[in-house]
Parts: structure tokens; C-alpha cells; sequence
């Protein structure tokens, strides 16, 4: 009989111990249905607590990158409920659940807790395998107490130095309920301390009212910014404030409005209007004293050239005549008393004669958004690219660092090989003269990946009224044999005998097995057998081309086109 019994014990604890065990990769998923109240009961905070065990358990996939759902293949060990004071990190076991089922509702009481926000996890174990400790569908915050709602009516009057703030303290907590407990205001101003801003408490007014009317006043405000916080609190914890800036004294003037500028016979016309408020909000004069200046420039990240100052109309007309095709961008700064506001930038407007073919694109402007010619623009129909300029590219699918064709930049759209997109990207030249063009080519060099075909096209545009463009070739991506730069060639017969033709190159998206474009050495140029015909000459070997077409005699240092090939002269 004893040897039955020591038999049974055996097969009991391998048959449990089989129970509490979980496939490798697999665990428990946690609860749900986590919620949690506050009642005051017999002066004591009571917060009671309410969850539904996991049936089922899960294991991440890395292909799909998501979680697998099987029924639970073991019964549940424990379950632990930890609690935190509100950091949600250094959580305190406070009650167990020994061998809960599977699907249980289960309901806790947290008693006579103190004042304020409590952070509450909850744990399933199947063995010695846990769910995932920061599923944050098992963690909770509960607040014993009320906090109050946040201030929806705040209203700073500034008058010489002396700042008001007037508000009406909520009649209802966070959770709409009516506010009972005693109330606290502070006002408090957020003070730079070496580079750090740090609130420093200005005034507090102690047991305020639901629905009073409250007002905090602080004389002899220095001029400049103010950053003001006011807060409600109770015992039970503060809410989280509503912020005012405001700006003492006088104040330079801030943006002008409606920047914009338009190419007339006599130029560019540039148009604005005065600016409504201060640069800092504050009060900057009778907008009828403001003069304004106007600067011009050629990129909107630069300061620019002032050309104009001491105006006092609301518009100017610069009378420029670039010797070539030139991109401008014009600024506008209102200016008063205290000195120069903030500028407007107006629409970028293009002026002087076509580019001369041969034009050459190389890529080498210094990175980020410049290309070498100033009046090439970039469009795109999504949010997620658009074309850019480095001096080399990482490729993710050909884990390789991708360096310039030739000399030491390249062009590049760069795409999220996980999201499924549709969009398009391009950049546009600026107008070339193809009116004395025989036989105009584009070619580029393509770095293309060998990967077997991909959701990506590549399309050489064409435009002879820089509006409406049409395909003079479609590429599909991912097709070389192995990855590397492949020359491209495109007839741009279309644009034959146009004063002004444009070519788009333009990136197109549609699936999800997409790759970064990457371009470099740009060339439109009128071909015949011998090479490059440059418009009215034959070209010869010793022809040389600086990037914007133009033949030059003695080429310095720098980067040209010879022989249809970029060349770097030092």
C-alpha cells in the first residue's frame, strides 16, 4: 500500500509539473478587462480591482512581426498583482492567486490606501514562464481621491509690468464627477536655470472653491517672455496645469502676412501685408509706423541679400535679370522701434534665359535639398520621401554603402521597405533650350539592386510647357544581375525644337516590395554619331562644359563636362 501511494504521489507531481509547462517561445498571455475604482468607505480610500485570466497564450513571430495565438496549453500557476506610486517601475507584490482557471473573472480590494495616483501590473505565470510585464493592457492607474478637471478659461491681461490672470476653478474632478475635496492654485513660472527651464512657484491660494472665480496678479513683471503655469491640486494629487505665455513691454513686430511673389515685365513684384501681432505676442506699435526691408536669396535656409529697406508701402518690385535661369526666394522684415520682427518668405519664382545643352547634373551641391542647379524642384504625392542629395547612401536590401558613380555626390529617394505605400517622388529641371536640338538624350547612371524585381518604376518625364508631362521612359527596379551602377539612355525626342522643355525624373510606388532610387551624373545634351552638339558648334575632345551648359574656354579648378562625362579638374 505505501509503494501504491508513493506511485500515485509520483505520477501526480510529473502530471502537474507536465501542466505547468509551456512550448519553447510560448507564453501566457495576460489578463483583460483590467479596470479599477476608488471608494471612500468608513474614512478609508478602497480601490477594488477587477480582471479576467488569459485563456490563451502567444509567441512572436519575426516574419509576420506579430504575435501567434494558440488556445493556453498549461494551467495558470499564479497570478500576481503588484502596485507602484504612480512611477510604474518599482512595483510591491500585494496579493497572489494561487491556480486561478483559465477565463476567471477575478475581483481584489486594495483597502485603506493613502491619498493619490497608484500604478497597478498584473502578472500570469504558467510555471516559471510569465506574460509580458509591459503589455500595458495589464497595467492600470488609479487615483484615490479626486483630482480637479483642468482650467478651460484662463485669461492674461498685461498692462505696463503688472500681469493678471484670471480663471474659475472646475465644479467636476477628471472623471466629470463633482468636485468635493478642498482645493489648492498655484501659479508658477517656468525659469531658465543654466539651459534647463525649472517652474518656480510665484503664489498659491489654498482652500479656492469649486466654481470660484480666482485671480493671481504679479507686479513688476520684467520685460520680455513669461511662461505661467496654473495648477489645481488636492490631496489626492495636482492636475496638469494650463500654460500662458505672455510678453511684457514692447515687442518687435512679428511675421509679415501673405508673402508673395509674382513675375511682371518690370521684374518681381513682391506683395505683403503689416503683421497682426508682436514676434512674442506682446504689443509692438501701430502696425501705420512699421517700414519693412526686403531681402533676396536663392535657397529658403539662407539669410539672403538685402536689396531693400525703410519701405513703407506694402509692396516692392525688384528689377533683376539673371544671365541664366536663377531660383529666387524673397524675404520681408518688418521693422519698428525696438528693431527688425520676423521674416516672411515668399513662393520661389524663376528668372533668365534657359539653360544651354549640354546640362549636367552632378549632384555634388553639398547634400540635403541642393542640387547643382538652383531652379530644379522637387514634388511628391505622400508623406513618406522625396529626393535628396549625399555624398553616399546605405541600402538596406544590398546591406552596401553606395558611393557617387563620379565625383562626390549622388541623388537618392529612400523608402521604408515594411510600409505599403502609393505615392510618386521626382525633381524637375529648370527650363532647358532644345529649339537648335537635332537629337536630345538623357542619360544617368542607376544603381540598381539585384533582387529579383520589386513594386518600384522609375520614370524619365518630359514637358514642353512646364505644366503637362509625358513618359519618354518607364524602368522597373530590381532587374540587374547583380547590384551596381547601370547606365541609362532616353530618347527626349519630344522635346526637339522646344525654347523651354523640362525633365522630370520621377520615383513611383505601389506594393510593399519596394527599394531606394539612387541616380548620378545627370546629362541632357544633343547627340550625334561624333558625340555632343553644342548649340551652334560641333562638339570635339577638347570642348569643355561647366555644369550649366555653357562652353567655357580655360576650365579652372573645379567640375565640368567633357566629352559627355563629368571630369573633375584640379
Amino acid at each position: 500500500m505505501k509503494r501504491l501511494l508513493v506511485h500515485i504521489l509520483f505520477l501526480t507531481l510529473m502530471a502537474t509539473t507536465a501542466m505547468a509547462q509551456l512550448p519553447e517561445g510560448w507564453q501566457p498571455c495576460g489578463v483583460s478587462e483590467l479596470a479599477g475604482t476608488w471608494s471612500r468607505v468608513d474614512g478609508k480610500n478602497n480601490i477594488v480591482l477587477s480582471f479576467v485570466a488569459p485563456s490563451q497564450m502567444q509567441s512572436y513571430n519575426p516574419e509576420t512581426w506579430m504575435y501567434d495565438y494558440q488556445d493556453l496549453g498549461a494551467d495558470i500557476t499564479k497570478i500576481e498583482v503588484r502596485r507602484s506610486e504612480y512611477d510604474m517601475y518599482d512595483y510591491q507584490l500585494i496579493k497572489t492567486f494561487e491556480n486561478p482557471k483559465k477565463g476567471e473573472a477575478i475581483t481584489f480590494t486594495d483597502e485603506d490606501v493613502a491619498y493619490g495616483r497608484w500604478d497597478y501590473s498584473v502578472l500570469v505565470y504558467v510555471g516559471e514562464t510569465t506574460s509580458d510585464e509591459w503589455d500595458w493592457n495589464c497595467k492600470t492607474t488609479v487615483v484615490a481621491g479626486q483630482i480637479p478637471a483642468e482650467i478651460d478659461d484662463l485669461v492674461t491681461i498685461v498692462y505696463g509690468n503688472k500681469v493678471t490672470l484670471t480663471f474659475t476653478v472646475p465644479t467636476v474632478d477628471t472623471d466629470g464627477n463633482p468636485l468635493d475635496m478642498a482645493v489648492n492654485a498655484t501659479l508658477s513660472e517656468m525659469v531658465f536655470s543654466g539651459m534647463m527651464p525649472m517652474p518656480v512657484e510665484v503664489a498659491t491660494k489654498e482652500n479656492v472653491k469649486p466654481g470660484e472665480s480666482v485671480s493671481f496678479i504679479v507686479e513688476n513683471a520684467a520685460d520680455g517672455s513669461h511662461s505661467y503655469t496654473v495648477s489645481l491640486s488636492t490631496v489626492a494629487g495636482s492636475n496638469d496645469g494650463y500654460f500662458a505665455d505672455v510678453f511684457v513691454g514692447s515687442d518687435l513686430p512679428g511675421e509679415p502676412g501673405n508673402a508673395n511673389a509674382t513675375i511682371s515685365g518690370e521684374g518681381v513684384v513682391i506683395t505683403w501685408e503689416a503683421p497682426m501681432s508682436g514676434q512674442e505676442g506682446g504689443d509692438f506699435g501701430d502696425p501705420e509706423g512699421l517700414t519693412y526691408n526686403v531681402y533676396r536669396k536663392a535657397n529658403v535656409f539662407e539669410d539672403g541679400e538685402l536689396i531693400a529697406s525703410e519701405l513703407k508701402a506694402l509692396t516692392f518690385t525688384d528689377v533683376v535679370s539673371p544671365a541664366e535661369e536663377t531660383k529666387f526666394f524673397y524675404d520681408i522684415a518688418a521693422v519698428n522701434a525696438r528693431g527688425e520682427g520676423m521674416h516672411a518668405t515668399t513662393n520661389a519664382v524663376v528668372l533668365g534665359p534657359a539653360s544651354k545643352l549640354p546640362y549636367a547634373e552632378g549632384f555634388e551641391a553639398g547634400g540635403g535639398y541642393e542640387f547643382d542647379h538652383s531652379t530644379i524642384s522637387k514634388d511628391y504625392s505622400g508623406f513618406y520621401c522625396t529626393w535628396n542629395v549625399a555624398n553616399s547612401i546605405f541600402i538596406n536590401d544590398d546591406y552596401s554603402n553606395v558611393e557617387p558613380h563620379t565625383g562626390i555626390g549622388l541623388a537618392y529617394a529612400m523608402y521604408n521597405n515594411f510600409l505599403s505605400m502609393s505615392q510618386w517622388d521626382a525633381f524637375t529641371t529648370g527650363n532647358i533650350d532644345f529649339s537648335e536640338a537635332n537629337n536630345p538624350v538623357c542619360s544617368f547612371y542607376l544603381f540598381d539592386i539585384a533582387n529579383g524585381g520589386s513594386d518600384m518604376k522609375l520614370k524619365v518625364q518630359v514637358s514642353a510647357d512646364g505644366t503637362n508631362f509625358t513618359d519618354a521612359k518607364t524602368m522597373t527596379l530590381g532587374q540587374a544581375e547583380t547590384s551596381g551602377w547601370t547606365k541609362v539612355e532616353v530618347s527626349l525626342a519630344a522635346l526637339k525644337g522646344a525654347a523651354k522643355g523640362q525633365v522630370r525624373i520621377c520615383s513611383e510606388v505601389d506594393g510593399q516590395n519596394i527599394y531606394p532610387v539612387v541616380i548620378d551624373d545627370l546629362l541632357i545634351a544633343d547627340v550625334d554619331a561624333t558625340g555632343i552638339n553644342s548649340v551652334g558648334s560641333t562638339a570635339s575632345d577638347d570642348a569643355i562644359y561647366n555644369l550649366q551648359g555653357q562652353r567655357v574656354s580655360a576650365a579652372k579648378a573645379g567640375i565640368f563636362i567633357k566629352n559627355g562625362k563629368k571630369v573633375v579638374i584640379k
